[in-house]
């Protein structure tokens, strides 16, 4: 078989026919509090530890995405609880995610140490299109649904590996 043939058919079968995604809240281009993401990383913290942050993005622009969030936590000994409270805006969506946290985390060497999380959540997307201004009156998807709720658990999963000197983790956000 021709060596480009071979190619085309390889970024063929790449090609989804069809597309599933989630959508979480978006937190690029800074340094992020570790436990919001990966709640492993908790277990690095002593004492109680309680962070706050918000964005809004593209101020005074309608529907512009806003996220705020809230995470506090305490480490005793080897476990550490929280609870979790994320809301992400953008135009007429709106998601709520609230979340109870727990990492485990034991001692590999006198300097290393390896965590482990668990997160059940509860996760609540409302979407509101009667604010939404419609160029086209006889639109059938818009004309037919004016709000959306959808009320889901899930859970994170999450492991953490630390020393003095480094860090590398790996979670599951949904």
């Amino acid at each position: 078989m021709n060596v480009k043939l071979r190619n085309i058919y390889c970024c063929i079968l790449l090609i989804p026919i069809i597309g599933y995604s989630q959508n979480s809240f978006q937190s690029n281009l800074q340094m992020m509090f570790q436990p919001n993401i990966n709640f492993s990383s908790a277990s690095s913290y002593e004492g109680t530890v309680i962070s706050v942050f918000h964005r809004n993005q593209w101020v005074k622009f309608h529907g512009s995405p806003k996220v705020i969030g809230a995470n506090v936590f305490k480490s005793i000994r080897n476990n550490s609880f929280g609870l979790s409270f994320f809301q992400d805006k953008v135009g007429v969506h709106n998601d709520l995610q609230i979340s109870l946290n727990y990492a485990y985390s034991f001692q590999l060497s006198k300097t290393k140490f390896l965590s482990f999380s668990l997160s059940p959540m509860l996760n609540q997307k409302r979407s509101d299109y009667n604010g939404l201004v419609q160029i086209n009156q006889n639109d059938a998807l818009i004309a037919n649904t004016s709000n959306y709720a959808l009320l889901s658990p899930n859970a994170k999963f999450g492991t953490y590996l630390y020393s003095e000197n480094f860090y590398v983790g790996i979670s599951t956000p949904n």
